[in-house]
């Protein structure tokens, strides 16, 4: 979002500004890439992007960094980048672009926010994509079965995007003490849901974590239960039939 202070750094002529538009959809793209496949399946793609700016808050964002950091992050880059006029604005549009990826937000809504940007002149009339499909699509041919409660049984429903979501915002020391008792299926679900470091990292703290005692664990359930529960009611995930998280919260 723009304020009054940023506006007089980012002054530009109406032609300056339509060149923006292609960086527009470039995210819009990835937004629609992250919903249909996954925050993850943009690791892939962050080698062959040329913008600094943009290839390290994907980075950050596919290694779930949390949005305090990701502001903290590109704010410094675009600080010390000391750029002005339509350079500054592209800088700025990636930014709310990354921050609408990891908040979740629907493609043709990033699409929408990031044109406004531009100012009314440009943005009216101009024609946007129509995107398919909504938040915690379900995946439903995945059956939970003979799992060890953990408070994370919902995961193994909820498809690549759905997943994803859950473990940007569920605290990620309750997320370990919850997998030190999970199952096999539920832990390979949350492994190949994090990026490689991300991945690596939980294996080895999980390696190095020992036996965690029952309060400990119960307490952890009831905490990322809540998440889901919350995500669940939001409408950021959809999950058919009974959201199993919801006995951690009612009756734990």
């Amino acid at each position: 979002m723009l304020n009054l202070e940023m506006r007089k750094y980012i002054e530009c002529s109406k032609e300056e500004k339509l060149t923006c538009l292609p960086l527009i959809e470039e995210i819009a793209g990835l937004a629609q890439k992250a919903r249909n496949e996954g925050v993850l399946s943009l690791e892939d793609l962050i080698p062959d992007i040329g913008d600094y700016l943009l290839k390290t808050g994907l980075s950050l964002l596919v290694d779930g960094a949390e949005t305090e950091i990701l502001k903290g992050v590109l704010g410094d880059l675009i600080v010390t980048s000391d750029k002005t006029g339509v350079d500054l604005l592209r800088q700025m549009i990636i930014r709310d672009g990354v921050l609408a990826l990891e908040a979740g937000l629907r493609p043709e809504i990033i699409q929408i926010k990031l044109t406004a940007m531009l100012g009314e002149d440009v943005g009216v009339g101009i024609k946007r994509a129509v995107y398919t499909g909504g938040p915690g699509a379900v995946l439903k041919e995945v059956e939970a079965a003979n799992i060890m409660e953990s408070g994370l049984e919902d995961l193994l429903v909820l498809n690549a995007y759905g997943v994803q979501t859950v473990l940007r915002k569920v605290d990620r020391a309750c997320l370990l003490i919850v997998l030190s008792r999970a199952s096999n299926d539920i832990r390979r679900t949350v492994l190949t849901s994090l990026s490689r470091n991300a991945a690596g990292m939980m294996c080895e703290d999980l390696a190095r974590s020992g036996a965690f005692c029952e309060k400990d664990i119960e307490e952890a359930r009831k905490k990322v239960a809540g998440t889901i529960v919350g995500l669940l009611e939001e409408g950021y995930i959809v999950i058919e039939g009974e959201c199993k998280a919801r006995r951690y919260t009612e009756h734990g």
